[in-house]
């Protein structure tokens, strides 16, 4: 009930009957931070970031929000303007470029044939309450080698989280702790990514 009962106390100090009183007007956000800077001399070639994907409890657009070791719940007044495995595919892809770590970045069909392959799975993106508000993001990364000779060949299989505080009941808050996050484990991919590849 974590933005609810804010909400709910408005609705009960109005002088206006509840059934009177306008619902609050919903709210769309976006994962959101600088691009890296460069960092790396030697690009390790050519990258195609393949679609992100997210486990089904985190596959809506909703914010998630954790209640206890169980429970869970959906806000429906704030929530992302796209789905936020495809931001993160499309952060970590520009990344990439930015930080100089790979060459170039490919997203889609292509005629140009990539060196590598990174793919990335949403295993947990929510708002817990641990004694006030932290944005968690955890994300599955697979990078793999496009060899003819060696033929997609698993360079790591590694898993990124990160753990930003936020305020309780603002979900601007959330969205920007969570923007944090995906910066955090953005550069721990661009770091794994040209730590992974041979020299």
């Amino acid at each position: 009930m974590r933005r609810l009962l804010p909400l709910a106390l408005a609705f009960a100090l109005s002088a206006c009957s509840v059934f009177h009183a306008s619902p609050p007007t919903p709210q769309t956000y976006r994962l959101a931070y600088p691009p890296l800077e460069p960092a790396y001399d030697t690009p390790v070639g050519i990258v195609r970031v393949g679609p992100f994907s997210s486990s089904q409890v985190y596959d809506r657009l909703g914010f998630v929000y954790r209640e206890g070791t169980y429970g869970i719940g959906v806000d429906h007044y704030s929530s992302w303007i796209a789905a936020p495995d495809g931001m993160l595919a499309d952060l970590i892809a520009r990344d990439l470029v930015t930080s100089r770590a790979a060459s170039a970045v490919l997203q889609g069909p292509s005629a140009i044939t990539p060196d590598y392959e990174l793919s990335g799975r949403v295993q947990e993106l929510d708002e817990r309450e641990t004694g006030g508000c932290t944005a968690h993001l955890r994300l599955r990364v697979l990078l793999v080698r496009l060899d003819v000779k060696d033929p997609r060949k698993v360079l790591f299989a590694d898993i990124f989280a990160s753990d930003q505080p936020c305020t309780p009941g603002d979900a601007a808050s959330f969205a920007e702790a969570m923007s944090k996050a995906a910066q955090d484990v953005s550069t721990q991919v661009v770091a794994r990514v040209v730590a992974a590849v041979p020299k």
